[in-house]
């Protein structure tokens, strides 16, 4: 009996998460860069490819909100999916590693080792 318990268990998993399964705005990544200095952000808007950008053309060339490359200019929100780094970095007409390297860890396993 449980056998078939588990079948219908899984059936219903099945049709409530398909296999093709993926969150709505693409697969999790844990992988986040860091944008690693806002003012050279403003300079390159300044001097983009066919003039100055403003924060609300860039933001519609890169396809993300306003709010997202105001807060990064800002300092508020300094990292970004690898995905959103390269559309700015391409708006922006340079590498992305011009702009957003990957944020550092900040777990301390195997760091706090002793000489001595």
């Amino acid at each position: 009996m449980s056998t078939i318990v588990d079948t219908r268990a899984r059936d219903v998993l099945t049709l409530i998460r398909p296999r093709s399964w993926t969150p709505i705005g693409g697969p999790v990544s844990s992988t986040r860069l860091h944008l690693t200095d806002s003012d050279l952000m403003r300079k390159l808007m300044r001097r983009a490819p066919g003039g100055a950008l403003s924060v609300r053309t860039l933001a519609r060339r890169a396809r993300v909100s306003k709010s997202k490359i105001a807060a990064m200019l800002s300092g508020d929100r300094a990292t970004t999916d690898p995905d959103t780094a390269s559309r700015i970095a391409q708006a922006l007409g340079v590498h992305d590693g011009a702009l957003f390297l990957p944020s550092l860890s900040t777990s301390t396993d195997g760091d706090a080792r002793e000489d001595g």
